[in-house]
């Protein structure tokens, strides 16, 4: 059973957390199925569709974000988000950015690395 004291220490760190995911903004880079634009470069029966979220996962995984507190900002692909980066650079705080990269778009390992070495050209916190 939870003391008193560490119970109101459990409330006071989940507060804390709180208000620090509010000064967050979380830029979630993702291919969906029926939103993002099929490019099969592989032109493979491999097809990479195969990695790209359902629309029910994507609402899930955006809920939860947007529960927690976070400002949520969405891209369909990694172009856009690209895009974004390069026109808004000096307005955004990369301090307070964290970026969520589950789009895969291209061919082999590569698909992967794109993202990634863009948040880390621009000192931007990132996972995948």
């Amino acid at each position: 059973m939870i003391n008193i004291l560490a119970k109101e220490n459990i409330m006071s760190r989940i507060q804390e957390m709180g208000k620090k995911s509010e000064s967050y903004e979380i830029y979630f880079v993702v291919n969906v199925a029926g939103k993002t634009e099929f490019i099969d470069y592989a032109n493979s029966e491999q097809s990479i569709l195969t990695e790209y979220l359902t629309e029910e996962e994507y609402d899930v995984m955006i809920t939860a974000l947007k529960r927690s507190k976070f400002n949520v900002k969405l891209f369909n692909n990694e172009k856009h988000f690209i895009q974004f980066i390069l026109q808004n650079e000096d307005y955004i705080d990369f301090e307070h950015t964290i970026v969520f990269n589950l789009a895969r778009n291209g061919k082999g390992l590569n698909k992967k690395a794109l993202i990634p070495s863009f948040c880390q050209l621009y000192n931007i916190k990132h996972t995948g």
